[in-house]
């Protein structure tokens, strides 16, 4: 048989001319790392009684379009599926965790949900998903990992749920989606580079009880049009939304008590801004590089102004 099973554990695979499908018999449990790593396959039919399958076991698989996973599933390691053809992906009922780049660089598929019963995307999961137009996150996701979208430029649409509790950095970078984003209140701090680089978002709501903006969470957001900023908003941080040259107003909460070096850094759609009184201090460069800001309301008491804050405005 061309695949070679040792103690119920898939450990290779001998490809054989002219077979492009195989049928992992009942009984194997796990199938080990790299086991099918860049084989020729096209379908791979699994038992009901696997529980495992290995880091890049059919990563390079780039003619694998049918992988139906069963629910008895519950560990899929890194990589396990990067880089094939999948038509279809199915997140097994035992699967809470999907790791780092399992299905990084795939092109087969259109559409993505992942269940509720998942808590966490990993790092690279579902980046450079050429083809990708549909992402449905429903209620129960908590953390979304580091690039987990990165560079799926043809995504179109993507829910955000409530329950996220983290999202790290570059997350959606060089994707089109998701178009709007709510940040509920229960999260104090709008998440480190979170949405960095995102290219469809247009418009950002951060509920009532959100008390921060991380560094560059929105930087480079370049289709943001709108920002919906809470009363209970107290601190901005270092170049929050540098960059987004489609932002055209924002309104910052009375309790901000400073606007950080780059915060509004080449928004080149303000026209006008109002500090509120609870600011002290504008940062270097703070609205630099904004070329139509004509107009800026400043409050009565005396605050720092750093070096070259409105350089390149029309002040």
């Amino acid at each position: 048989m061309a695949v070679r099973i040792e103690n119920n554990v898939v450990t290779g695979y001998e490809p054989e001319l002219g077979v492009d499908e195989i049928t992992i018999p009942e009984g194997v449990t796990e199938i080990a790392p790299r086991a099918f790593f860049a084989s020729n396959l096209y379908k791979v039919n699994f038992p009901q009684s696997l529980k495992k399958i290995g880091e890049s076991a059919f990563e390079f698989c780039r003619n694998l379009q049918y992988a139906d996973l069963p629910d008895t599933v519950t560990d899929l390691e890194d990589r396990c599926f990067a880089v094939t053809g999948v038509h279809e992906v199915k997140i097994p009922k035992g699967v809470t965790v999907i790791k780092k780049g399992i299905y990084d660089g795939c092109m087969g598929y259109e559409t993505l949900t992942i269940p509720g019963w998942v808590t966490e995307i990993g790092e690279l999961a579902f980046s450079a998903n050429r083809g990708l137009k549909t992402v449905v996150i429903e209620e129960g996701v908590e953390k979304i990992g580091h690039r987990a979208f990165n560079g799926n430029p043809d995504l179109e649409d993507l829910s955000f749920p409530r329950s996220v509790k983290e999202v790290d950095s570059y997350a959606f970078d060089g994707s089109g989606a998701p178009k709007s984003v709510t940040i509920p209140g229960n999260v104090k701090t709008v998440w480190f580079e979170a949405f960095c680089g995102n290219m469809g978002i247009r418009e950002a709501i951060l509920e009532e009880g959100v008390e921060e903006v991380d560094t560059r969470a929105f930087a480079y957001c370049k289709s943001l049009e709108k920002v919906s900023l809470p009363s209970t908003l107290k601190k901005l941080n270092f170049r929050a939304f540098s960059g987004c040259t489609e932002l055209s107003e924002i309104m910052i909460p009375e309790g901000v008590t400073e606007i950080p070096d780059y915060a509004f850094y080449a928004c080149k759609r303000l026209t006008e801004i109002t500090i509120p009184a609870s600011v002290t201090k504008i940062g270097a460069k703070a609205f630099a590089g904004c070329k139509r800001l004509k107009k800026v309301n400043l409050p009565e008491h005396e605050i720092e102004i750093g070096a070259d804050a409105f350089a390149g405005t029309l002040l």
